[in-house]
């Protein structure tokens, strides 16, 4: 009998809060805050997608910033004459109004949050940048935005997360389809792979 009534209490206590949990789960890894006037626009490569992409280009219409940074990775498909996105990226961006001359880029090409972060930081000394916008996609900008602010500890410098949502990904509902569940399944081992590794 008391197995019994432990698993009503648990089932109805499911019914009530469980779908809040599972949205909750979704919720926990989204870094985004209120964008704020900034040395530059930060377009991470998971930004290098249309939506991301557009992200960047509303904050630069907003006036909150004149300049963009664009991160890269590489890029191995047929019909497609760059060897990596950035040049991609910044064709897109110019023929969306922002002037070439507004748009700068990491100089390596990085393999992984590390890497990027390091270089980023780099392109933030060389042009004596003080504050970013960091446009990054929703579902990874915890681990994103954490890597960062790790190189950038003691710096001063203030990093804002911008994120924008992945086509067909709802964090607040993520478990209603296969890439929500995907998404969900690679980016949690993730986070504790890279506190395990010291990374932030």
């Amino acid at each position: 009998m008391a197995l019994a009534g432990l698993i009503i209490v648990v089932a109805l206590a499911w019914s009530l809060y469980g779908w809040q949990m599972l949205a909750s789960a979704g919720r926990f890894l989204v870094l985004d805050e209120p964008a704020v006037p900034s040395d530059v626009i930060v377009a991470t490569y998971s930004s290098s997608i249309i939506p991301g992409a557009d992200k960047v280009v509303g904050l630069y219409q907003e006036g909150l910033s004149k300049s963009v940074l664009l991160s890269s990775f590489q890029v191995n498909l047929a019909g497609i004459e760059y060897s990596e996105s950035a040049p991609l990226v910044r064709r897109y961006l110019v023929a969306r109004g922002i002037p070439e001359t507004s748009i700068y880029r990491i100089n390596s090409l990085p393999t992984s949050e590390k890497e990027e972060s390091q270089a980023i930081r780099r392109a933030f000394e060389a042009n004596g940048w003080r504050s970013g916008l960091v446009v990054v996609v929703d579902y990874r900008s915890s681990r994103t935005m954490l890597t960062i602010q790790a190189e950038f500890e003691s710096t001063g410098v203030r990093l804002t997360p911008q994120t924008f949502q992945a086509p067909g990904v709802d964090l607040e509902r993520w478990w209603e389809s296969r890439i929500g569940v995907s998404v969900m399944m690679n980016e949690y081992p993730r986070l504790v792979y890279y506190l395990v590794r010291g990374r932030f």
